[in-house]
Parts: C-alpha cells; sequence; structure tokens
C-alpha cells in the first residue's frame, strides 16, 4: 500500500521489516494483524515507543475464513496514543477489538483500556460490546453467510495455487511468494509488483481515478480517487499524485506541492467537520433548552448535540451549496427556495433552526428543523443522538421537497444501506438483536455501496455520506475520498473520514479509512445526491 501511495520506492520497500500483533475479538478469535512496516524495526513495542523520524507505517490487515479481507490505515499521531495506554495498563496481554476501528489494550491483570484515549473501558460497556459480537456473528451463521465466506476462500486459495492462472495476473503463485516459516517472501513479492507498475492507469469514467493491481485478495484490480478542484487539468497523467492512504497529507506543503493543495482542498471544503454542539451554531431560545424525545422511554430528554445523521446531511449540502460551483458546475441551494447562502455556517444555522417539541419541568424543549426531519431521538442516558439509517434518505429528501430551491428540488437523496444489528428497548432495559440478511444481499449490498463512492467521488468529483459502526451504534459522516478493493465474492470500500481536534464526538479516526462494507461491523452503507 505505501509502493502504491508513492510514499515508498519499491528499493527501499525491500528494506522494510515487519513488526506484528495479532488482534482479537471479544471471543479471543483472531480477527486481524495490526501490522508494523518500515526501515531498521525491532520488536513491535520498541519501534511504536520510540519511532524517531523513520518511515513508519501500522495497518490493520487480515483476512479469515469468518470475513472478507479487512484492511485499514492507522495515523503515525496513533503511536503516541499506543505508548502511552500501555503506559498507564502497566501491561500487555493482547489487543482486542469489538468493533471496526475500535481497538483495546487487554492488561495482565484483565483490564480493557481503549487506545485512542488511553481510559479504561468499563465492564458494563464490555458486556454491551460481546452481548453485541456474539449475537451478530450467531446471527450470520446461521444467515449461512460464514459458510459461504469459508466456500469462497477455499476457492481463491486454490486458484491462487494454480501457476497459469495466478502468472496471468502477473503474479507468482501464493506458494512461490510463501517461505518456508509461511512469511511472505517481500523481496520476490515486491520483484512481481516492479513488473506490474504499467498496469497503474486512469479511467475515462473516472477521471479523478487512478487504479493498480492488488493481486488475489482483490481479483487484481484497486482504485482509489478523491473530490478535488482540479479534476481536469491533468494531474492523474502528469503523475502529480495525491496519496490514496492519506488524502490529508500535508507533506510536501513547503513545496507548494499537489498533495498539500489537495489536502487542503478537503479541509476547507467541509469547514463545519463533526463538530455536533449545537451551541456553536445556534442558542437555544431564552425560554428553553435544546433535547428530543426519548428513544425508550417515553418523554424528552436534554440533547445539546444535533446528531451526527443530520450533522451529516447538513454537511453535505453546505457543500453543494458552497463548493461545487469549484468543481465544474454551478452551485445546487438545497437550503432555501430564496438567496443561495454564502458560507456552511450560514447553512448550519438555518439548517439548525429550533423547532418546538413540547415542555420538561416547566421549559419550553426544542429541536434542530433537520433532527426533527431525520427523527432523530435521545439515547440510552448518554446525550447521543440517534437516527436511524431508515430516516436519512427520507429525511433528506423531504427536507428538498418543503424547502429547496427550484433548481434543488430537481435533486434527491439515494444510497445503500444496512444495519446488521438493531438496539431496541424491552421490558429489561436495552438489548441487541441482529437483523438477518441473505448471503446475495450482503454481496449485492456492497457492490452497490461501491458503485454510490465510485460513481460519486471518482465521476462526479462529489462527497458521499458514510455509514459506519462506531461502538454498538452507527456513525454517519461526510466523505470525500476512497478505496476500493474489488474482491472475489464482494467489494470492499473504506471512505476517509476527518477529524478535528479538540471537537466533541469526533469521527471514528483521525484522519483515516474506514471500511463501510465489512460484515463484521454493525452497520455498512453510503448516500449520495443524484439529479432526478
Amino acid at each position: 500500500m505505501k509502493v502504491s501511495a508513492g510514499g515508498v520506492s519499491l528499493q527501499e520497500a525491500k528494506t522494510y521489516k515487519f513488526a506484528s500483533e495479532i488482534v482479537y475479538d471479544l471471543s479471543l478469535k483472531p480477527l486481524h494483524h495490526l501490522l508494523l512496516v518500515g526501515p531498521e524495526t525491532t520488536d513491535f513495542w520498541g519501534t511504536i515507543a520510540n519511532p524517531g523520524d523513520k518511515n513508519y507505517a501500522l495497518y490493520a490487515v487480515g483476512a479469515t475464513d469468518k470475513r472478507s479481507f479487512f484492511s485499514f490505515i492507522i495515523p503515525a499521531g496513533s503511536f503516541k496514543s499506543l505508548a502511552e495506554t500501555r503506559a498507564k495498563a502497566g501491561s500487555f496481554r493482547r489487543f482486542l477489538s469489538p468493533s471496526v476501528g475500535v481497538l483495546y489494550l487487554e492488561d495482565n491483570t484483565g483490564r480493557v483500556w481503549d487506545v485512542n484515549t488511553a481510559t479504561e473501558v468499563g465492564a458494563e460497556q464490555m458486556k454491551v460490546w460481546r452481548q453485541a459480537q456474539r449475537v451478530l456473528f450467531e446471527q450470520r451463521q446461521k444467515d449461512g453467510i460464514l459458510d459461504k465466506i469459508k466456500e469462497d476462500w477455499d476457492r481463491l486459495r486454490t486458484e491462487a495455487s494454480q501457476k497459469g492462472l495466478a502468472q496471468s495476473g502477473g503474479l507468482p503463485t501464493l506458494d512461490e511468494v510463501t517461505l518456508p516459516n509461511g512469511h511472505l517472501d517481500v523481496p520476490k513479492l515486491i520483484t512481481a509488483l516492479e513488473a506490474q507498475k504499467a498496469a497503474k492507469g486512469v479511467s475515462a469514467n473516472y477521471t479523478n481515478e487512478r487504479a493498480w493491481c492488488m493481486g488475489w485478495f482483490c481479483a487484481g484490480m484497486g482504485y482509489a480517487s478523491v473530490v478535488r478542484k482540479n479534476r481536469y487539468n491533468g494531474d492523474l497523467a502528469n503523475n502529480n499524485l495525491y496519496n490514496p492512504d492519506n488524502p490529508q497529507d500535508y507533506s510536501d506543503c513547503n513545496i507548494s506541492g499537489q498533495k498539500c493543495r489537495i489536502a487542503n482542498d478537503i479541509h476547507n471544503a467541509d469547514p463545519l467537520g463533526n463538530l455536533q454542539w449545537i451551541n456553536y451554531y445556534r442558542y437555544a431560545p431564552a425560554d428553553g433548552y435544546w433535547g428530543a424525545w426519548d428513544a425508550g422511554l417515553s418523554g424528552l430528554g436534554r440533547l445539546n448535540n444535533i446528531g451526527c445523521g443530520p450533522l451529516a446531511i447538513t454537511r453535505l449540502f453546505a457543500w453543494y451549496a458552497t463548493e461545487r460551483q469549484n468543481y465544474g458546475s454551478y452551485n445546487v441551494n438545497f437550503i432555501n427556495s430564496g438567496t443561495a447562502p454564502s458560507t456552511a455556517y450560514v447553512i448550519a444555522q438555518e439548517m439548525f433552526e429550533p423547532v418546538y417539541l413540547g415542555t420538561r419541568d416547566g421549559q419550553n424543549v426544542y429541536q434542530p428543523r433537520i433532527a426533527r426531519y431525520t427523527d432523530t431521538w435521545w439515547f440510552q442516558n448518554s446525550d447521543q443522538g440517534l437516527t436511524r439509517d431508515t430516516n436519512m434518505i427520507p429525511g433528506a429528501n423531504n427536507w428538498i421537497r418543503d424547502r429547496a430551491s427550484a433548481e434543488g428540488k430537481n435533486w434527491e437523496m439515494r444510497g445503500s444501506h444496512k444495519a446488521w444489528v438493531n438496539i431496541v428497548y424491552a421490558a429489561t432495559g436495552w438489548t441487541v438483536v441482529a437483523i438477518p440478511i441473505a448471503w446475495i444481499d450482503f454481496s449485492q449490498h456492497t457492490w452497490r455501496v461501491r458503485d454510490i463512492a465510485r460513481g460519486k467521488i471518482g465521476r462526479d468529483n462529489e462527497p458521499v455520506i458514510a455509514m459506519y459502526g462506531q461502538g454498538t451504534l452507527g456513525h454517519f459522516a461526510m466523505s470525500q475520498a476512497y478505496i476500493v478493493h474489488e474482491g472475489w465474492f464482494s467489494a470492499n470500500l473504506f471512505l476517509w473520514i476527518r477529524r478535528e481536534a479538540n471537537s466533541w464526538a469526533q469521527d471514528l479516526l483521525q484522519g483515516g479509512f474506514v471500511n463501510v462494507t465489512d460484515m463484521a461491523s454493525y452497520y455498512s452503507g453510503a448516500f449520495g445526491m443524484y439529479r432526478r
């Protein structure tokens, strides 16, 4: 991946060494590896604690017969939090992961620590996690999806070991690049990759997109793209490539580089970020406070944040209103039927107009208008907004129907989305319920999500909304970049999620990709805007 990103030469890559730790699910079955790659790598923890100025990278990567191909890039900033978490825990037994992108450290006493915050995870939270993961995999076993995935991996292993088929793609067989100890023969594989460099290219229909051969795991091809302002000026043809490992790579800013400009484009085109405090944009009316209906019990609850679903729609609408003319077309006003808003903050103020809900404790309770359209609820004594995936499209389209300009009314939101589990309130309290899904539906869903991201970002040069698991709840965020691995039995789509420092309810990774098509996650999907 570092080679394909242009971040390291093939010759340099031959000198790289690897160190890894296994990440387990909560039933202590292997889930994936944390793979540390770089020059002079010693042991995993020694390098994490003292990386110096070396060009290290950390990946979560793996494939088991219980899930599809899985990988994502972990930002270098995580080295510090990993080291701090181990120091605070005092010991290291193993890594655990309850959901995609969530990484915990278990110490030798059995205590569990969140490596993102270096704080201990409570027993009640772990109980909910274990229930959710158990329910999810039990249901997938019933559905036959896990057996189907295993069948496909067995077929893939067989075909990748057949010399003629493998060499037709320009790669040696798996056996030929596997050392006697089971490790990868890196120099031999990189020699094969050198011969494949000519396979990189740009699709005529996806002018932003770069492509490269990825070998067996994704049927020979991967794609990456990012929304940017210079879509038509030949940046790809001239080999001035953005970094698909990190579209917000600022490393060449001191020389006015291409990567820096694209990184700034991504940042400046989404000034709202994921800052969800309503008071940042609007104060509650003097006679009341912000709130929402309770998702489980009756009554109103205080909810001082907008909710990630309504905010993601606001971010997307703001992009079209303020940025689309910079990307080769006129702006589209979904916000109102009058004068187009001038900034993203003006858009937020209008979409967060207070709507009266009722009274509680003698005070009036209000909710941002867009959150009423998405029917966002107050959830589980946590000051979190719960927006069901099934409410995103009708919420956005009903807003357009009622409030958009004449041109805006020609547009609509479409998407493909799946919640593999549902959290419901019963007499005994909150519980996790699995949602059955057929194998063919799961497979086709991943290709539909691939088409949304590739079509909007790679072809139309416009962003999308990602839906992915963050805890046992889902999370929505705007995305302007993607990587897709076209698999043998499904598509694996990774959408870039940016995160703002010092903001509440941040996105999952600080500048990282999340897999929005992973069956082992709890939520999966993508949404885009289309002209009718």
